[in-house]
């Protein structure tokens, strides 16, 4: 069964076809406006300060109307206002699908509640592991960090997926191992997908080369595991940061998956 979005699910059971899909996807992202865009159609925000805003959210883990209320360019009550303009207006998939005439209402409405009762048990907005595995709150905290950066860095939306033990199996150049020490001994490896090297370079401003889409996952790295060890410190653990390198893990380890719909973002913990 596994994770699943909701446009997946319906191609999956013959609802629409995948063409249909990426035409109710290309829609809702016409539609549905991020913040930063309500703020410049509302003459509150310059293509610069967005731009300043967006550098900030790419390396520390702030929320977009903090950072802009943090750099002065949005009062709390600009930030509330734009909130509010952006929820009324937000279109789901669903919706687009009906008003597209692609399916009816009362097949959407039959579709989500099977969607509802098969992903169920994956519904979470927070990572969750069972008390008793070692470390808990920091590999907690750092799957939660690496959705959020994807999500603000490259756009990509996870879910949180399955956890595993297992040997770490590697996928491609772009598997990258950071290790902890302190109060924590670990090893990190981020195991993403090809693509992501690419899309980070061009966040990052940097030349298309493999080597540098390697550097750019590393840098990616570096911040997710950064923000981390901020976090963990504020809970009372002292932890420093290894500089990223190829992984030389070896033996069982937890692996955590997030979801995106078409790959997989996969972390590996093993304690060292």
């Amino acid at each position: 069964m596994g994770v699943k979005f909701f446009g997946a699910f319906l191609v999956e059971r013959g609802i629409i076809t995948k063409e249909q899909l990426l035409e109710a996807l290309e829609e809702q992202k016409k539609s549905n406006l991020k913040i930063g865009e309500h703020a410049i159609r509302l003459g509150y925000l310059t293509p610069q300060q967005l731009e300043d805003i967006r550098r900030l959210q790419k390396r520390e883990e702030i929320l977009f109307g903090e950072a802009a209320v943090k750099l002065g360019y949005l009062t709390k009550e600009q930030v509330e206002q734009i909130i509010r303009i952006q929820k009324s207006s937000h279109k789901l998939l669903g919706d687009i699908l009906v008003e597209k005439g692609i399916i009816t209402r009362e097949t959407l409405v039959r579709e989500l509640k099977a969607f509802e009762n098969e992903q169920r048990q994956y519904m979470t907005e927070t990572v969750f592991l069972p008390e008793g595995i070692k470390d808990r709150d920091f590999i907690n905290i750092v799957v939660d960090l690496g959705k959020k950066f994807l999500l603000r860095t490259v756009d990509i939306n996870t879910k949180f997926g399955d956890f595993s033990f297992e040997n770490f199996k590697k996928r491609n150049e772009y598997d990258v191992q950071v290790d902890t020490l302190g109060d924590i001994k670990a090893k990190v490896v981020f195991s993403p997908p090809e693509k992501l090297g690419e899309l980070l370079t061009k966040e990052y401003g940097l030349p298309n080369t493999i080597e540098l889409r390697k550097d750019a996952v590393k840098e990616f790295m570096n911040i997710v595991l950064g923000n981390a060890t901020a976090k963990m410190e504020r809970l009372g653990k002292r932890i420093s940061i290894s500089v990223p390198k190829d992984p030389d893990i070896e033996g069982k380890a937890l692996r955590y998956t997030l979801v995106a719909p078409d790959e997989e973002y996969i972390f590996y913990f093993k304690e060292g």
